[in-house]
């Protein structure tokens, strides 16, 4: 890439994983606040972050290259918290077992499914470095891990005891944070390492040397 598109990139990569870095830490240093609009926040930053790594600063930085399908996946996974937050804050609490479907539930494995597509896209286009082009995938992988981890112990409270589900949810939070701090500083860290390339000097092109005319 020339010298103009290296830097957009540069910063496509320093935006995107700023973003992702303070939607991981927001969470841990708000935990316990119970402040109007405090979950959107966390969404807001979320959502920029997959906006910046989908499509880059001026059309250049996208870790998907701009494929429709790897930026289609980002900008889903992207808006589907900041869509579930507005819902949540908009709709009236109801009793559990009152919606006709697990609203949140279809929610979240959407969520996931989107993230799953974007990261192998990811992975597939080729814009990250090799020795970590998988690692979005392996992170996510592990996170979703930790989650189910986390509603199983959930689902038999009993077993662990009332006393012991703030900490299994504290876990949850954590496995979250810890998976969007590991991309958003890989993606810090990556940053300064998109090489620059002088774009080669024009070959210019003669025209035929002309053919000398034969007298007869």
């Amino acid at each position: 890439m020339t010298d103009a598109s290296a830097k957009d990139a540069r910063t496509a990569w320093f935006i995107g994983g700023g973003l992702l870095t303070a939607c991981a830490l927001f969470p841990l240093a708000t935990q316990g606040l119970f402040v109007p609009g405090i979950g959107f926040v966390s969404a807001a930053l979320w959502a920029a972050s997959l906006f910046v790594f989908a499509l880059g600063v001026r059309g250049r930085g996208s870790v998907v290259a701009r494929r429709p399908l790897g930026v289609t996946a980002l900008l889903v996974a992207a808006l589907l918290p900041v869509t579930g937050t507005v819902v949540w804050s908009i709709v009236p609490a109801l009793p559990q077992g009152s919606w006709p479907i697990p609203i949140g539930d279809v929610m979240q494995i959407a969520l996931i499914a989107a993230l799953v597509v974007a990261t192998v896209q990811i992975a597939r286009a080729g814009v990250v470095p090799a020795k970590v082009r998988w690692m979005p995938l392996i992170v996510l992988v592990a996170a979703t891990a930790m989650q189910a981890i986390v509603v199983a112990v959930a689902l038999n409270s009993s077993s662990v005891g009332p006393a012991a589900l703030p900490l299994v949810y504290t876990a949850g939070v954590i496995a979250v944070a810890a998976a969007q701090l590991v991309l958003g500083i890989a993606a810090l860290v990556l940053a300064p390492q998109l090489e620059t390339v002088t774009p080669p000097a024009p070959v210019q092109v003669y025209p035929p040397a002309p053919q000398e005319s034969t007298g007869r």
